[in-house]
């Protein structure tokens, strides 16, 4: 098992409702010269074997672990969230890859 700390993403419209994005792949960082692309799929099969994708926020010093749902504007593509409330540590905030 491992932890990613996740520093950007990707994501795309949901065709089904444009009040819904779907991220489609994130960017981690975990030392200087280690980062890595993960498809949304890759890190759903990660965090089902155990691994942690996490967003920090550097000015309130708390993270937000990365959860894989089904998009609730179209009930048919799971993408990921942040599973927090707080701006500082939403997914969508995150610059593009």
């Amino acid at each position: 098992m491992a932890d990613y700390h996740v520093i950007a993403r990707n994501q795309e419209e949901c065709a089904s409702d444009a009040n819904y994005v779907h991220v489609t792949a994130i960017e981690t960082r975990n030392g200087p010269l280690d980062d890595e692309v993960w498809t949304a799929a890759e890190v759903c099969q990660a965090i089902a074997h155990g691994d942690l994708f996490y967003v920090q926020s550097r000015d309130i010093l708390q993270k937000a672990s990365l959860r894989c749902v089904v998009c609730p504007g179209c009930s048919q593509v799971r993408t990921l969230e942040s599973g927090s409330m707080l701006a500082a540590l939403d997914i969508h905030k995150l610059p593009p890859i």
